[in-house]
């Protein structure tokens, strides 16, 4: 895909809690941010940069995760992922 409307806007934002579910975040710069219990059921996240990603507590059911990059984001043991997603794989810290 080509650059996501979101952009750079993204990094290291603060959107912690915040209702994302079936958002199309695809190829959007997501590094830094602040995603800590946020929904984002049925996401499109195909390509995103969620480097350094605060993920604790997110909730990532049906969410696309394709090609996106989840170097060095973290996560804990409240995070839920789609089926079959080895967050370990995608280099994700769970702490």
């Amino acid at each position: 895909g080509g650059a996501s409307r979101w952009g750079a806007g993204l990094r290291g934002a603060g959107l912690g809690g915040a209702g994302l579910r079936d958002a199309d975040l695809g190829d959007a710069n997501l590094g830094y941010a602040n995603l800590g219990y946020a929904d984002l059921g049925g996401a499109n996240l195909r390509g995103a940069n969620l480097w350094y990603a605060n993920l604790w507590g997110a909730y990532l059911g049906y969410a696309d995760l394709g090609d996106a990059d989840l170097g060095y984001a973290f996560a804990n043991e409240f995070t839920r992922w789609p089926d079959g997603f080895d967050p370990a794989d995608r280099g994700v810290a769970v702490r």
